[in-house]
């Protein structure tokens, strides 16, 4: 203004007149000078926000009110600032990522060297527990401050409002949410293949889980290889689907398999990645996930027919993680399990890398009628209840396959064998079956005396011997052998029957079959006793000797010797011929028999095996002649008996052993050695006389 003197005194009304009592004792405006003067505002001025009129007065002493005239200017205090009672919840989450802003209402907010600090306990006792907030940049009305990341969690905290350390307490409360605590036990659970596809749940036991009033912590589960750790890349986060103070529930997600940590993390969204999140923890929550089971693919098992004749054949399957909860099995005629057959079945108690079921399954579900063995697959499921047979969406192929052969079954033939008494009693005769699935140690030949139907077999004693199987593979066979017992009953039929049994059987039972196969034995030869009698030029030529019997062809042996007890050692054994039921044999005695003197008795005697030392006589007897023998005579005829154009000239030798088919006289100049033919020396001369020469005179 203007006018100033050292005597100014200022003071402010409510009044713009000047009138009533002064709002704050008046003070001398100092310093001053022409134009200004400094108004000190006085202690007490009321902060009400309502404009005060500045009024002057001269005057020496402090002057009465009743000199104060107004001014132009006014004079308003604001009043301190206030805040709104509001409680804020804030998780451990949104107090770290990030820094979780706050805004809090009141009034008169905007003013300088205000600040805002939190303590524990109301009435902003001791000292804070943050860093002061600086309201200089706050609205009137609102202020927006940021927490920061070292707020203390866990407790309440109060907001006091302050100015030149003076604390005045707010309706204002903040609750940092505390990280979650978990207990020292840890908590093992075990989940099959199945019950974590089909979404199991587990609970996790801990503190600090949720806020009152608050339901979205922004505390997320974390499924981590426990190799790995929490932070693991590999880590599949979920969420919770209920939560309480001290425990929260969370679904297991797909995927999951091996020793699994349970770890939570602490973030404002669901994780996606290691490391999108404020603070992970891991808990005490460990988790082992079987994996699905794992088939070790195979060649087709063959089930050779005895498996199915034992029930109790036992198939092992490779592989790994059998030996869980929640597995099926089921089989299906088709290699991509799209239909099952049979019945589906828990996965057998088993090893965690084999699994063991009854072949009786396999052979339940082959189709014995059919001329190939069935194939039939393996599949399994995996199910926390037992698959509906109705849908076989579930199925998978294990990769195993099965074969399950058909009974034993022989071609049917007409053969009929013919064996002699030795040969039968002997045995060892080889029988070549023809079929298909032939099995060793399963299919049997049986003998059977007599010649009945193959269902009048019941009872019937038997010899049983088991088939010897060779060709396509073990026990799967088209081509068999089997060689005949010892046949003790002589002169009889023998059927062949074929039995399937594991053990060797002792009767036969009804539903054996009829292999086709027919074996007669035949009565030991029998020779009909006859008498020989040789000539000394047969036996030295050689001749065949025709005998007649009883089944004495094949299979039977001859010799010839003096002895009336037989001896086949060092003999010249002779077989015969011919059709073993023959009835007549030629014996072809060889030539220049040298063994047996002439004149002479021999026996013919037999054996029917080389091997036996049992021999007999045939009753068939020889005499041999001996060589003739001439006594010395000299024949004189005269020449008219030479030349007789009627008649030979006849003359009679005597002597012994002259009398034989095969002995012929030669008549020669010389000796006998003259002749081409083997002769003798009879000592019988013919002397022919001269022819007379007559002399004419």
């Amino acid at each position: 203004g203007k006018y100033f003197t050292t005597d100014l005194w200022a003071a402010p009304f409510s009044t713009d007149d000047c009138t009533g009592p002064a709002s704050a004792p008046s003070t001398p405006l100092r310093p001053i000078n022409a134009t200004s003067a400094v108004f000190a505002t006085p202690v007490g001025l009321p902060a009400d926000g309502i404009p005060h009129t500045i009024c002057i007065a001269t005057s020496i002493l402090s002057p009465l009110a009743s000199l104060y005239r107004p001014t132009a200017a006014t004079i308003t205090v604001i009043p301190a600032p206030t805040v709104d009672a509001q409680s804020f919840s804030i998780t451990y989450a949104q107090s770290h990522t990030p820094i979780k802003s706050l805004t809090i209402t009141g009034s008169h907010m905007d003013q300088d060297n205000w600040g805002l600090a939190f303590f524990y306990q109301g009435g902003c006792i001791g000292a804070p527990v943050t860093d002061p907030i600086n309201m200089t940049d706050c609205a009137a009305k609102s202020c927006t401050f940021s927490l920061h990341s070292t707020t203390p969690v866990g407790k309440v905290l109060r907001a006091c409002l302050f100015m030149n350390n003076k604390y005045t307490s707010t309706g204002v409360t903040i609750l940092v949410t505390p990280p979650p605590e978990f207990a020292n036990t840890i908590i093992e659970r075990s989940f099959s293949y199945a019950e974590e596809q089909g979404g199991v749940t587990i609970d996790i036991y801990a503190r600090n889980l949720q806020t009152t009033g608050k339901s979205d912590p922004m505390l997320y589960p974390v499924f981590a290889p426990a190799a790995e750790g929490c932070a693991s890349p590999n880590g599949i986060y979920g969420t919770f689907t209920a939560m309480t103070p001290i425990n929260a529930t969370v679904q297991v997600p797909q995927g999951l398999s091996g020793s699994i940590i349970v770890c939570v993390a602490a973030s404002l969204s669901i994780p996606t990645s290691a490391g999108n999140w404020s603070a992970i923890f891991l808990t005490n929550v460990r988790l082992y996930i079987w994996p699905a089971p794992v088939f070790t693919p195979s060649p087709v098992l063959i089930l050779p027919y005895s498996t199915k004749l034992s029930g109790t054949g036992v198939i092992t399957v490779a592989g790994q993680y059998f030996s869980q909860r929640h597995l099926w099995i089921s089989f299906s005629l088709t290699d991509s399990c799209a239909s099952s057959v049979g019945t589906i079945i828990p996965m057998p108690a088993a090893a965690n890398d084999t699994l063991e079921f009854s072949a009786s399954m396999i052979f339940a579900l082959a189709n014995e009628m059919s001329t190939q063995p069935t194939s039939v697959y393996l599949c399994y499921a995996a199910s926390i209840s037992m698959p509906s047979s109705s849908s076989n969406s579930w199925v998978l192929a294990a990769g195993v396959s099965f074969k399950a052969l058909p009974a034993p079954k022989t071609d049917a033939g007409s053969e009929e064998y013919v064996l002699t008494a030795s040969e039968a009693k002997e045995g060892g005769l080889t029988l070549d079956i023809r079929g298909s699935y032939l099995q060793e140690g399963v299919l049997w030949g049986a003998f059977v005396t007599g010649d009945r139907p193959v269902g009048d077999l019941a009872g019937a004693s038997c010899l049983a011997v088991r088939i010897s199987c060779t060709g396509v593979g073990t026990g799967w066979c088209g081509t068999a052998t089997v060689t005949t017992p010892p046949l003790t009953v002589e002169g009889t039929t023998y059927l062949v029957v074929w039995v399937i049994s594991l053990d060797e059987p002792t009767t036969i039972p009804v539903s054996s079959v009829f292999s086709g196969y027919k074996i007669n034995t035949l009565v030991p030869p029998s020779f009909h006793q006859s008498h020989y009698d040789i000539s000394v030029g047969k036996w030295k030529a050689g001749f065949d000797l025709d005998v007649t019997g009883t089944n004495i062809g094949e299979g039977v042996w001859v010799w010839f010797q003096t002895e009336s007890v037989c001896n086949v050692t060092g003999r010249h054994v002779i077989p015969l011929n011919g059709d073993k039921r023959s009835t007549t044999a030629t014996i072809p005695v060889p030539a220049e028999n040298s063994q047996f003197p002439t004149d002479s008795d021999v026996q013919l005697c037999y054996i029917t095996s080389l091997s036996s030392d049992v021999y007999m006589l045939t009753g068939v007897t020889l005499k041999v002649a001996g060589l003739p023998v001439f006594k010395y005579t000299t024949i004189k005829p005269s020449l008219a008996e030479l030349w007789d154009a009627e008649t030979a000239y006849k003359t009679r030798l005597q002597g012994t052993n002259l009398v034989q088919d095969d002995i012929w006289t030669a008549l020669c100049r010389a000796d006998c050695s003259a002749c081409t033919t083997p002769t003798l020396l009879a000592d019988a001369y013919l002397r022919v006389p001269a022819v007379p020469s007559p002399t004419i005179d």
